[in-house]
């Protein structure tokens, strides 16, 4: 099976994907990396010849055959450069993955997408600015692409799936561990929605620290534009940013307050170069979509409906997550969310989380 030799390329200890990039550029076709010698392997990549002999080894094939077990264990499909589903993107990346991991439907991996990134402690307003950004977005026809992270990520997921759009979540884990633990249900939605999860790494990996910039790579390969709604001076946005630049796509920034550290980052984006997003409109008018946003149907609502309905647009789920995005005591939120649930505008789900209908 042709799935398996991609996989043997991909689990291989001490290859990676700038190594196996260069074996397929020497070789031309992953069928004939394995039917050569290990001197020959580890000359095109690069390596020590102990490297190419543990590629080739048996000990490498019986890892694949269970990296793939675990893959269909966890309702994922693996796709690969000669894979009907792709990406064409990845032309553009000087290290593009070996394979993917991919729950839910891969076919959207080819679709325009546009990129919503930014910090994980994000405040209301840059939550509210990502979710209405994805959802005029998604309204327009176009995919949107985040990483699955608190703040920002998760506003701009769930913005498009309000809005009826696809979404594709991009991880740093494995295909079966959603991180956060608390976005599983997200995940499974986008997953219900015609969206996808994609990762490069392999079933049980756990979200560690240098998987990330691997992840926004990803990211900024799949999408034509990137926007950045909020990030600090050490953002992973930045990283995802700097990706994308590198690779020809149109980065936008959204400004913030002068005074506030979390755009700070964002702002030396400005300075750099990057495309000012002053509206919704300047980003359907880059990309060429009609200049229009998502009108909203919510109706007048009284002054604590609408600080528990903006907390909830920012990312808050719980009583006590909203009383903390809000300023209200929790018994003031609870009454303003029975008021809106009556009102039809809200839902209440397991776990005692709130959410927005509209």
């Amino acid at each position: 099976m042709s799935v398996l030799l991609w996989l043997r390329l991909h689990t291989a200890e001490g290859l990676g994907a700038v190594r196996a990039s260069r074996l397929l550029q020497r070789f031309g076709d992953v069928e004939k990396i394995f039917a050569a010698d290990a001197a020959e392997v580890a000359e095109a990549a690069g390596v020590p010849v102990k490297v190419a002999r543990r590629l080739l080894s048996d000990e490498t094939e019986e890892r694949a055959h269970k990296v793939l077990e675990q893959a269909n264990g966890c309702g994922a499909q693996v796709i690969y450069p000669t894979h009907r589903f792709w990406p064409p993107q990845f032309a553009a990346l000087p290290d593009p993955p070996v394979v993917l991991f991919v729950r839910g439907n891969a076919d959207v991996l080819s679709r325009r997408q546009v990129a919503v990134v930014g910090t994980r402690r994000a405040g209301s307003y840059g939550r509210s600015v990502a979710r209405r950004l994805a959802a005029s977005v998604a309204s327009a026809g176009f995919v949107v692409t985040s990483g699955l992270a608190e703040g920002i990520d998760t506003a701009a997921h769930k913005g498009t799936l309000q809005a009826g759009g696809t979404t594709i979540a991009v991880m740093a884990t494995g295909p079966d561990t959603v991180y956060p633990p608390e976005n599983r249900r997200l995940a499974e939605k986008i997953v219900e929605s015609g969206g996808a999860l994609v990762t490069e790494f392999p079933p049980r990996s756990s979200p560690r620290r240098q998987n990330f910039p691997f992840r926004n790579r990803i990211i900024a390969a799949l999408c034509e534009m990137l926007v950045v709604v909020e990030a600090p001076r050490r953002s992973g946005a930045l990283i995802t940013a700097n990706y994308a630049a590198d690779m020809g796509r149109t980065v936008m920034v959204v400004p913030g307050r002068i005074d506030d550290p979390n755009f700070e980052g964002s702002h030396r984006l400005i300075r750099q170069g990057a495309v000012l997003a002053s509206s919704v409109s300047d980003v359907l008018e880059e990309l060429g979509a009609p200049p229009k946003e998502v009108i909203s149907r919510v109706p007048q609502l009284a002054p604590d409906e609408a600080v528990v309905y903006e907390a909830l647009a920012g990312g808050a789920e719980t009583v006590d997550e909203i009383s903390r995005q809000s300023g209200l005591p929790p018994p003031r939120v609870l009454s303003a969310l029975v008021r809106l649930q009556m009102r039809r505008l809200v839902s209440y789900g397991v776990g005692g989380r709130w959410s927005r209908i509209v």
